[in-house]
């Protein structure tokens, strides 16, 4: 009996084994290799994404060369030293772009240029890759991005219309940019896919999972050109770490139910919940890798803020909303005043600080669960849900005054400003687009009405036929010599009395005075502001000979633009008044911005050099705006330096601003400079000035502009 007993317990303890056998066997591999199977189509496909978005990233790229005014002056014919600045080598190795290449309207190349791997200049495409380049340019104003397979090598290529900032006209070309799929790209893919990722040629059945063994499995996906030809086949290989680890359960599992039967129940129990254990981290893995490929695909890198595809998916949730309930949506357009001119004078690590820093600032003036979205370069946008106008035009004036307070960057303090268009649900528009389109609009207006922010007004687009008209009333006025100048009295604060005028130039139309703000961007733009720097010259001098004529002789200030002070013939034409006038050079102040010396500091330097042998004094413009470089400004041949009215606006508020007052009238003292205020428009600020020793002042405290033939007397400080 005791030997059937020992027969019995051998039997009952193999009966369990290969019970417990059969159930890996038949329940537990099929599991583990079905979720095999998952996950290596989840890599397959975070694989792709990435892909992908490294051509989202070629586009963004592409259109950041494509939509700028020097493109399109390129494109046009009118900008030659365009190709010798951006189209380089080190462009194209920045840019990590093998080749470039712009066609015009009709599919002609304009220029095109090549890095091989491990060169270090350019050289010409050649033509297989041009014609298959050209043949894939954009039809009309839409761009194209996908794979290309050129001479057997496969290509990420991007074309998009080239565009002007502010777009009033058909695209003058395409440019092309194309990035070759090459090994260092796949190396660099494979690490932040965590798996061995590669491109081979297409089989015919591009789509198997292969096991490779106990330690390897692949997975294939086809990639299919933007003639939709399947031309690669992605595959990724990855380690079977679940696989490995049920094989090594598996044994001590059979070890364990053969040398303890007795607890095979217990143990059995113990390796399951091992199991479930090592299931349940390995699909938290899974997870966190797709939380990870979501947030390269819906957020910017940079501020962390949601981009513009995901403001699209979610501002569509919200308008479906608003429709059902019968809400009031705002949607702000927001655009840095100074970003660009800040990002090229500082660098582009102190932009990207700067853009960071603003992000900060705008989420704080935002309630949980509106959308605040990058949608590139430095614009913003603020889509708020259940708002109606008067409280977003409390936002709006919140948001201006956190973004109006100087950043602190390192060793730099900027002033950056901002201009926001707000455009509302329904009355502006139905859909996202249309909300945008109108919020643009109204952020141009509010920026050339020198406004913090503005609501949209289909009577003043930007983009309607009454702008077109207006420039032609602007064109008009200025070649029929039109507009006036206004006189603003310029006061010495030491000897208390009058030092002389700032001419500024004033247009009436129809009875109906236009601002500055608005008009004197449309002469920059339509290229009309080199005849109104001419026409405030000659009438401002000719003021000037008519008070001489009646024993006054005060200085004159005259605002030169940036395009002018770099137009050849200048000089000339200013000592031919002078001359012709009989007008003594010191009577005459030229001044100038911070952004017209900085954007071609070495001829500025000369202009402004040979306009004081003339013995014409220079005033720097609009100082502490937020980018001019001190080092850079000892260096200048200017005379005086006049405070931005931003500054002085907070005298009595802002002790800081009070301080950055009193240093940059140090500053100008330490390079024997003359100070002037802008902007007094309080008896605080007048005698804060006077108290800290500042020399000179404007403002509408002590006059405003008006025209010659109603000043009388000159004012005298009391």
């Amino acid at each position: 009996m005791q030997r059937y007993g020992f027969y019995f317990v051998w039997l009952s303890a193999l009966t369990f084994t290969l019970a417990a056998w059969a159930i890996v066997q038949l329940v537990l591999e099929p599991s583990y290799l079905s979720l095999e199977r998952q996950e290596v189509k989840g890599v397959v496909g975070r694989g792709q994404r990435l892909l992908e978005q490294n051509l989202e990233a070629l586009g963004t790229s592409t259109q950041d060369y494509a939509w700028w005014d020097e493109a399109y002056r390129f494109g046009q014919g009118q900008s030659p030293n365009f190709v010798g600045v951006n189209f380089t080598a080190a462009t194209l190795q920045n840019l990590h772009v093998e080749v470039m290449a712009y066609f015009d309207r009709a599919g002609t190349l304009l220029h095109a240029g090549q890095i091989l791997p491990g060169a270090t200049r350019l050289s010409p495409p050649n033509h297989t890759t041009l014609e298959a380049i050209g043949h894939h340019r954009p039809k009309g104003k839409s761009s194209l991005a996908g794979f290309l397979e050129i001479s057997g090598q496969l290509y990420l290529l991007v074309s998009s219309p080239v565009l002007p900032s502010d777009p009033s006209g058909p695209s003058p070309g395409f440019l092309a940019m194309a990035r070759r799929i090459d090994a260092n790209l796949m190396h660099s893919l494979s690490q932040a896919l965590g798996s061995s990722l590669s491109l081979e040629p297409s089989t015919s059945d591009p789509r198997a999972i292969q096991v490779l063994g106990p330690n390897a499995i692949v997975g294939a996906l086809p990639l299919t050109d933007l003639d939709n030809h399947i031309v690669a086949t992605l595959k990724v290989q990855m380690a079977r770490p679940v696989y490995a680890q049920m094989r090594r359960t598996t044994a001590a599992f059979m070890v364990g139910i053969f040398l303890l039967a007795l607890l095979s129940a217990g143990l059995l129990h113990y390796l399951l919940h091992r199991l479930g254990t090592t299931r349940e981290k390995y699909l938290e893995d899974a997870r966190r890798y797709g939380q990870n490929v979501e947030q390269l695909a819906f957020y910017d890198p940079l501020t962390g803020l949601p981009n513009r595809r995901l403001l699209y998916q979610q501002a569509r949730q919200s308008l479906s909303v608003a429709e059902r309930k019968d809400w009031s949506v705002s949607l702000l357009y927001l655009d840095l005043n100074r970003f660009k001119s800040i990002n090229d004078a500082l660098g582009h690590d102190v932009g990207d600080e700067l853009l960071c820093a603003v992000a900060r600032r705008l989420e704080q003036c935002v309630r949980e669960g509106d959308i605040l979205a990058r949608l590139g370069g430095d614009e913003f946008a603020i889509f708020l849900y259940d708002t109606y106008p008067d409280q977003t035009a409390q936002v709006a004036r919140r948001i201006a005054e956190e973004l109006n307070r100087s950043f602190r960057m390192g060793k730099h303090t900027l002033n950056v400003g901002v201009s926001i268009g707000i455009a509302c649900y329904p009355e502006h528009g139905q859909t996202l687009p249309e909300l945008l389109k109108s919020a643009d609009a109204a952020m141009y207006a509010a920026k050339n009405q020198g406004l913090d922010f503005a609501f949209f007004d289909p009577d003043s687009n930007p983009y309607s036929p009454e702008r077109l008209e207006l420039e032609n009333k602007l064109y008009s006025a200025v070649q029929n010599n039109h507009l006036t100048l206004h006189y603003q009295p310029v006061m010495n604060l030491r000897q208390g009395k009058l030092e002389g005028y700032e001419a500024l130039v004033r247009w009436v139309q129809e009875e109906k005075e236009i601002p500055p703000g608005l008009f004197i961007p449309l002469a920059e733009e339509g290229s009309l502001i080199y005849s109104l720097d001419q026409r405030v010259l000659e009438n401002g001098l000719e003021q000037l000979k008519q008070w001489a004529s009646q024993g006054l002789h005060p200085i004159l200030s005259l605002n030169i633009s940036a395009q002018s002070l770099h137009r050849p013939g200048l000089r000339q034409q200013i000592e031919v008044l002078l001359n012709k006038l009989k007008i003594n050079p010191a009577q005459v102040m030229l001044e100038i911005t911070e952004t017209a010396l900085i954007s071609n500091p070495q001829l500025s330097r000369q202009v402004l050099s040979d306009f004081q042998a003339m013995g014409l004094r220079i005033a720097l413009d609009d100082f502490g705006s937020g980018y001019a470089s001190l080092g850079y400004l000892r260096h200048l041949p200017i005379n005086r330096l006049k405070i931005d009215r931003s500054l002085v606006r907070n005298i009595g508020q802002n002790a800081q601003d009070e301080q950055l007052l009193a240093a940059i009238l140090e500053l100008g003292r330490s390079l024997n400079l003359e100070v002037l205020a802008e902007g007094v428009e309080t008896q605080a600020q007048l005698e804060w000035l006077v108290t800290h020793g500042f020399d000179y002042a404007q403002g509408f405290l002590l006059g405003r502009p008006l025209p010659a033939e109603t000043i009388s007397d000159p004012p005298v400080l009391v």
